[in-house]
């Protein structure tokens, strides 16, 4: 298969890169550790989408290069990976910034997230790949969207009803060390009813980009890791360029009725899986259906 044509023409391509089977293992129980030193508030630039327990359920964990949390395991699995070349390659186009790296997370409940786009239609300026470290059915697209505008159907749900289903959809899957390019401009959202975990990251033409505020200063810890080169030049042209070290710590707050609704909405979750993706009941109290309770019970 021809990637770059099919990333043409369907939006994004799937392949498995050349990794060691002892290099993946060692990233996985690398990612573990530092899933649990986030659940424990130990690292604190995370994102929180379902807050639904009282110990933190993380959604994403950013900017897997920070000081607090780099781990030569997981750098070995990104070496092997060629990301860089990968990205230059389908977007023709040797200077390229690291926008943003994070890693996706559902641990103990289901996932379903908003539709949305993270460029315009007929982008070609920007790329987003994933690396997956289990198998899964973790991403929803709308078919060749990236090439064109909004269906106005699909303005209404994007705008007022972000978790209704979709038209012409299909859902991707992936095995567990293979690796996804997708174009930004798709419309697509995070929909899963099991563990996942992928490290993601988005990719710019450097031209395309305004220059931030350099904070690249900070960096010569990366001296103390193996890196290979064109990654380690990625990473400090980007920050040099004010990206991908901007993330702010996630707040937690605790007190009574934070921790109540919290509870509430572990509850609604679970007993309240059958009403429809958009009730106001959800949308209300930021609350997500309960997909497996929903697949046993044949609802869509």
């Amino acid at each position: 298969m021809n990637n770059k044509y099919y990333f043409d023409e369907n939006g994004f391509f799937t392949f498995r890169p050349k990794i060691n089977d002892e290099t993946f293992n060692k990233a996985l129980k690398a990612f573990k550790l530092i899933l649990e030193k986030s659940q424990n508030e130990l690292y604190k630039k995370i994102r929180v989408y379902d807050d639904y327990f009282l110990k933190i359920n993380v959604s994403g964990i950013e900017n897997i290069f920070d000081e607090q949390i780099i781990h030569q395991d997981i750098l070995n699995l990104i070496n092997e990976s060629n990301i860089v070349d990968v990205a230059r390659e389908v977007l023709e186009e040797d200077e390229i910034i690291l926008t943003l790296c994070r890693i996706h997370v559902t641990d103990k409940t289901n996932h379903l997230g908003i539709w949305h786009r993270d460029a315009e239609h007929n982008n070609s300026e920007s790329l987003q790949m994933n690396i997956y470290l289990f198998d899964e059915m973790g991403m929803e697209i709308v078919n060749k969207s990236h090439k064109r505008e909004n269906l106005p159907r699909e303005t209404l749900i994007i705008n007022s009803k972000p978790y209704s289903n979709l038209e012409d959809v299909s859902h991707i899957n992936v095995k567990a060390k293979n690796m996804i390019a997708f174009n930004p401009s798709l419309i697509h959202r995070g929909k899963t009813l099991k563990k996942r975990a992928h490290l993601h990251f988005g990719f710019t033409k450097k031209k395309a980009l305004p220059e931030l505020v350099d904070k690249s200063s900070s960096l010569i810890y990366l001296d103390n890791y193996k890196i290979e080169k064109n990654l380690k030049n990625l990473l400090l042209n980007s920050a040099k360029h004010g990206y991908i070290y901007d993330t702010k710590n996630y707040v937690r707050k605790k007190n009574f009725k934070i921790n109540f609704l919290r509870m509430l909405r572990f509850f609604i979750h679970i007993f309240l899986f059958f009403l429809e993706y958009d009730n106001k009941i959800y949308l209300k109290i930021n609350v997500r259906p309960c997909l497996k309770l929903r697949k046993i019970f044949g609802l869509r």
